[in-house]
């Protein structure tokens, strides 16, 4: 019986110290590819950027009040920024309400100016 029980004892030993390495290794995995996780991360918010910035810019394009316009759009985490000029402040107005309501977005740095036409222009 004392035999048994130091045969179980030393598998028991045995089977801790594997799950111990294991753990060991699973950690050095896991924080070895910490900045590889993190620049996946990163370059995956990039692209997330990229795709709201190209929706918006298709949005403004295919308004029937902001598509004469050349709005530029740059998204920089969440917030939106817009640029370029258009004729009236509703215009302006409009592009940044177009761009709270994206998904990803939660404010906007509206650098758009209003560029109103004189008497002398449109003549």
């Amino acid at each position: 019986m004392n035999g048994e029980l130091k045969k179980t004892f030393e598998n028991v030993i045995g089977a801790g110290l594997i799950v111990f390495a294991l753990i060991v290794t699973a950690n050095l995995a896991v924080s070895g590819n910490g900045g590889e996780i993190a620049q996946k991360r990163e370059h995956g918010s990039a692209s997330q950027a990229v795709h709201i910035g190209d929706r918006l810019w298709a949005i403004y394009a295919l308004d029937s009040e902001l598509g004469a316009f050349n709005l530029e759009t740059d998204i920089q985490g969440e917030t939106a920024v817009l640029g370029g000029a258009v004729s009236e402040p509703e215009y302006k107005n409009l592009a940044e309400h177009m761009a709270l309501d994206m998904d990803g977005v939660d404010q906007v740095d509206n650098l758009i100016v209003v560029v109103q036409a004189t008497t002398a222009d449109a003549g």
